[in-house]
């Protein structure tokens, strides 16, 4: 039987990649604990990097920024590998998420990765608690929505935050009904162009309530409650 090549060899732009090399060589930096690597492939192929930060990581991440961190980790692989097969993509997460069976959950890393930023936010850090999930999102300044609400003051609608809510919901939990109403939704700041955001996200699964708050530094954007159809 073939099993695909252990070694997990991918072309980008006609150049040879090993993913299990590109991981090794991130886990060697100080500031990385896990590393996992993965093809997007859209209008191109690009290589997306998942990171566990280690503690280190984590301090120069909140003393230089997370920009900086990645131009930094970008320059450490420049020794190993060509310009076109390095991340262009990155997720810092706080632990690789995993599927029932204990592996790396990919089609949820490639969800998260490989986004329409027309329409959706780009993901740059994930967070998985016993409570739920905690996602750092930047919104993009080219957003469908932005022309329209308002040409001089552009403002993501309401309605945009509630479709993002419900998408990155039923990616994170097991949701398979539209929600049937909303409760004590509040709109308190509003969100423009190229801010970033904390979307919080608490699923409980007994009453059928998706639990949300969008913030940032500025403190808290929007939040309430989807309830979803088929429980009491």
């Amino acid at each position: 039987m073939l099993h695909g090549r252990s070694d997990r060899i991918v072309k980008i732009e006609e150049k040879r990649l090993s993913l299990v090399e590109l991981e090794q060589r991130l886990m060697s930096e100080p500031w990385i604990d896990d590393a996992h690597a993965l093809v997007i492939t859209h209008h191109r192929d690009v290589v997306a990097a998942v990171v566990v930060l280690s503690s280190q990581g984590l301090e120069q991440e909140a003393i230089q920024g997370r920009n900086r961190l990645v131009r930094q980790l970008r320059k450490a692989l420049e020794q190993w590998f060509e310009a076109v097969v390095l991340p262009r993509k990155w997720l810092f997460v706080n632990t690789m998420p995993l599927t029932s069976q204990g592996k790396i959950n990919q089609p949820l890393l490639k969800s998260l990765l490989d986004f329409d930023n027309r329409k959706l936010p780009q993901a740059l850090t994930l967070e998985l608690t016993p409570e739920g999930v905690r996602l750092g999102l930047k919104v993009p300044e080219d957003l469908l929505y932005f022309p329209d609400h308002f040409p001089s003051y552009p403002i993501l609608p309401g309605v945009v935050q509630l479709a993002w809510v419900e998408h990155f919901g039923k990616l994170f939990f097991v949701i398979d009904k539209p929600f049937s109403q909303l409760e004590v939704v509040k709109f308190t700041q509003v969100i423009q162009p190229g801010d970033e955001l904390t979307l919080a996200l608490d699923w409980k699964a007994a009453s059928g309530k998706l639990y949300f708050n969008f913030s940032s530094e500025r403190g808290t954007h929007s939040s309430g409650r989807m309830v979803y159809e088929g429980k009491e």
